[in-house]
């Protein structure tokens, strides 16, 4: 499995990931307006265990302040009752900034390369157009959208990807992330805004990663883009239905590429199409849908009915209602930072746009997933 409860929501997952994802799960949390005397947005300079932080302040609880830093990193400090205000507004380090920075941190067993949106991080050793490999993707991810008539901000700050140089770098990397890491071969972290990959010349797992690692490019990458776009919120709790549906549509070669009268059989994920026929056919999905919209726990307890369904549902929307289908996607992009949403809100937030009773809906999904050519 590419991700295992991971990907989007990687930082809610264990006790130090859990405090950086307070803002989903913390009821009191509350978004700072303005800070100082310049107006809205101010950078601020807080020194906290003799370290010293740069950012722009997010939100705050009773204990804790999210604190936005140059490099698109959140941080979590202490709520601060004094707050240096270092300059007017807030301004992201440039590619370049953060590339020297990046080199500084990873040493020279590494490289970095600079495309429009992104700065990669690689092995010295896997010399490749690596940061054009993700341009590629999220030009096809903004091509989408201009096609349904849509258009998408740019990205605040550099798109951070981090390629390590073997599977046992890659899981000291998970360590403070998440729990599950067999068969992870990548993940976007919203805490740190950057995705983490690896490459591995062991004979024994480089087919697999080879055979996944198109995928895992496109995947994450559509988690990094549309997290940084507008398209969902980041610093909101986003149905995982949702940001995982999303992103599985794009694994498909055919719907990112997105030619004119190309048959449906063309745009379909056909690992997630027979997983979800299967589970059809035997009744494991059954009554499955509300069960998903209502919360994320079936991502963990049946991830593999969790994942093809969540594919299954969005790609019958992107197909048959597209307008509405990305009318309720980018409605979680203007939700408001750390809104923390009940079951009977998920709900109410998807009946909003598809009124239609789950009876009805999952027979409707049914019969279209057992009518796509399974091949």
């Amino acid at each position: 499995m590419l991700c295992v409860g991971v990907c989007s929501l990687v930082w809610t997952h264990t006790a130090a990931a859990q405090q950086a994802a307070a803002a989903d799960k913390h009821p009191k949390w509350i978004k700072i307006v303005g800070e100082g005397p310049f107006g809205k947005v101010v950078t601020v300079r807080i020194e906290h265990e003799d370290k010293v932080y740069y950012g722009r302040p997010l939100g705050q609880d009773r204990d804790k302040m999210a604190l936005l830093r140059w490099d698109g990193r959140i941080t979590l400090l202490p709520r601060q009752e004094k707050m240096e205000v270092f300059s007017r507004g807030f301004a992201p380090y440039t590619a370049k900034e953060l590339a020297d920075r990046l080199q500084k941190q990873y040493g020279s067993r590494y490289l970095t390369q600079s495309s429009k949106h992104f700065t990669v991080v690689y092995p010295r050793t896997q010399q490749k157009n690596w940061a054009q490999q993700y341009e590629n993707v999220y030009n096809q991810f903004k091509n989408y959208l201009a096609r349904n008539r849509i258009d998408i901000a740019e990205p605040r700050f550099p798109l951070v990807v981090v390629i390590l140089g073997s599977r046992n770098e890659f899981n000291r990397s998970l360590a403070d992330e998440i729990v599950f890491k067999k068969d992870v071969f990548g993940f976007y972290s919203r805490i740190t805004n950057r995705v983490t990959t690896f490459v591995s010349s062991d004979p024994r797992i480089a087919k697999r990663i080879n055979r996944l690692a198109d995928v895992t490019v496109v995947h994450e990458t559509i988690h990094q883009a549309a997290f940084n776009n507008g398209v969902h919120n980041r610093l909101c709790a986003v149905p995982r239905w949702m940001s995982e549906g999303f992103a599985m549509l794009f694994e498909s070669k055919g719907f990112r590429n997105g030619k004119p009268d190309q048959p449906i059989s063309e745009r379909v994920n056909y690992r997630r199409l027979r997983t979800l026929k299967k589970m059809f056919q035997s009744g494991r999905a059954k009554d499955s849908i509300e069960t998903m919209l209502r919360n994320d726990r079936i991502f963990e307890t049946d991830p593999d009915l969790a994942y093809s369904l969540a594919w299954g549902l969005s790609f019958y929307f992107a197909e048959k209602e597209t307008d509405k289908y990305l009318r309720f996607v980018l409605k979680d992009g203007n939700t408001n930072e750390f809104a923390n949403y009940t079951p009977d809100q998920r709900i109410t937030f998807f009946m909003d746009t598809f009124a239609e009773d789950f009876d009805t809906l999952e027979r409707r999904l049914r019969k279209f997933i057992l009518s796509l050519p399974s091949s």
